[in-house]
């Protein structure tokens, strides 16, 4: 059998490469430049399912995270992607500048958290940036020479700024005005800071210096400071193979596959399996890039379809954790085990159980993957599709006849006081219309309606009474629902329970009504309710 071949691999995976090259190496504030980035992407990745949308969407704002002078540029191609695909699932932000951007644009749920936030950015000329014209830091920003020796020269001006957004990579103490230069490319400032003011050279100058690759900048940090390990993840976001290759040759620095997994750099993943001829591995690591043809290649040269990470995870736990429907259906036809757990006893249809509208589950489940069995926290297969409101998983479990009523070991929770519990309205809905058991109780002798009253669920309490909930069931405490809406002041719904009939003095195993209770607690509103509707002062 033939070796993996560099050359090969690097033109069967050219368009993920060169885009996402493009993406992390972005140069242009230009909007058809923008244009012709935008279009390659949804024709090289989206159209082709290579790559998801909410990979997309994470690649932009890591990208611009760590070149922000671009950040109207980045902002723009985000824009075309949401105003065009609208994601059902929402957006996982990675960058907190990006969601503040998002609120604003989009009129979501505002949280005054982020009125920082905005204030860090400003409208030039109808272009987002960062900084305001003529700022030290817009000096910075775009190497201004003459405005930042204007600048620097004034009476008032502070050597030792500090400055902090959320727009820029963490960094504990915020950005010196030397590692901004470091982090922007500008030479000019950069030697301006060092032959005036002697601006120490710090690590993260150093690291910052393999983000923007200015020769000048990163010769005279090397002459200070030796690379860290903290030093190559910055050579891998700036999908400069070169500075890799020189961390590790001159320095004896390692890459990990997980961070070219992390940062998208599918061509240093290509160079270690080139270098490490570590195939097995590669294989393993192949599904994060939504790669089907690269799976493929790895297979038909010898990677082995059931190897294990050290950790005891395989392909297929990695595909599925990525939801690629395409490689998990190949890896099955290869023959992979299905049922394998990792060494945290997690299977795969485990991971498919905490995907949303997907139909991973269905196939898992439809190829012999073992529904019976209780995930690591001894939970039911059931009870995690519920957590997640995965409706497709159940009703894949319906065709197989799964036991509605099954109950996780530890608290010996059924579905549906996983559903109450965590307001999932629908999930209950759907669990009571294929009869699970309403009443079923928990290790505590809790039933779902304890636990819709609770956590304040109006909305469940209501649909569980009428649809045969025993209202004066009692928990280990001999609690009922009445006496959890008086300890947790719960107006509405004591209500609610008091005008469906509930015993309004039974008593608990300490011999307290609810009214003692919200006494106890000086809910005096609680109080009011209980006494007008009859609960005896005396009990």
């Amino acid at each position: 059998m033939n070796k993996p071949d560099y050359n090969e691999l690097m033109e069967l995976t050219k368009d993920y490469i060169d885009t996402f090259d493009t993406i992390f190496r972005l140069t242009t504030l230009n909007e058809d430049e923008i244009d012709k980035l935008y279009n390659d992407i949804k024709s090289k990745l989206i159209e082709t399912k290579k790559v998801p949308l909410s990979d997309i969407f994470k690649a932009i704002q890591m990208a611009a995270l760590y070149n922000n002078r671009y950040l109207n540029s980045y902002w723009l191609l985000f824009k075309k992607f949401f105003n065009e695909y609208h994601p059902l699932n929402g957006i996982e932000f990675v960058n907190q500048g990006f969601a503040a951007l998002y609120i604003k644009e989009y009129n979501t749920e505002y949280d005054e958290s982020f009125d920082n936030l905005f204030s860090k950015t400003t409208l030039i000329n109808g272009s987002l940036s960062l900084h305001e014209k003529n700022s030290i830091y817009w000096a910075i920003m775009f190497d201004n020479k003459d405005l930042f020796i204007q600048l620097i020269e004034e009476n008032d001006f502070d050597i030792n700024q500090i400055y902090s957004s959320a727009f820029y990579p963490i960094h504990d103490r915020g950005f010196s005005l030397i590692e901004l230069c470091c982090y922007y490319g500008a030479v000019n400032c950069f030697k301006l800071l060092r032959t005036k003011f002697k601006s120490q050279i710090t690590d993260f100058c150093l690291d910052c210096s393999f983000l923007s690759g200015k020769p000048d900048i990163m010769n005279e940090c090397l002459k200070e400071l030796k690379p860290s390990y903290e030093t190559m993840p910055y050579a891998i976001i700036s999908h400069n193979i070169d500075f890799v290759m020189f961390l590790q040759n001159e320095y004896d620095l390692k890459f990990s596959l997980e961070d070219c997994v992390r940062y998208y750099n599918l061509h240093l993943f290509l160079v270690y399996l080139d270098q490490t001829k570590n195939i097995n591995e590669c294989f393993l690591f192949s599904p994060h890039f939504h790669c089907k043809s690269l799976c493929e290649y790895l297979l038909s040269h010898g990677a082995d379809i059931n190897s294990k990470s050290p950790y005891g995870e395989t392909a297929i736990h990695n595909a599925v954790l990525e939801n690629c429907k395409e490689i998990v259906e190949l890896l099955i036809i290869h023959g992979i085990e299905i049922n394998v757990k990792n060494d945290y006893n997690v299977t795969p249809i485990d991971i498919a159980a905490t995907h949303k509208d997907n139909e991973l589950a269905e196939i898992l489940i439809s190829n012999g993957a073992d529904i019976s069995d209780l995930n690591p926290f001894g939970k039911t297969l059931i009870n995690s599709s519920v957590m997640y409101a995965n409706e497709d998983t159940l009703k894949a479990l319906i065709a197989k006849g799964v036991n509605w009523n099954a109950k996780e070991k530890i608290h010996g929770k059924t579905a549906l006081h996983h559903a109450a519990e965590n307001n999932k309205f629908g999930m209950v809905e759907f669990l009571v219309a294929h009869d699970v058991d309403i009443n079923s109780k928990d290790k505590y002798d809790k039933t779902p309606l304890h636990y819709a009253v609770i956590n304040n669920n109006l909305q469940i309490e209501e649909f569980l009474i009428s649809h045969g909930a025993d209202i004066n069931a009692k928990d280990n405490q001999l609690k009922t629902a009445i006496h959890y809406a008086a300890e947790k002041n719960r107006k509405e719904i004591l209500i609610n329970l008091i005008s469906h009939g509930i015993e309004i003095n039974s008593k608990d195993n300490l011999g307290q009504t609810a009214l003692h209770i919200a006494s106890m607690l000086n809910n005096s509103e609680i109080v009011k309710i209980l006494v007008s509707h009859g609960a005896d002062i005396n009990a």
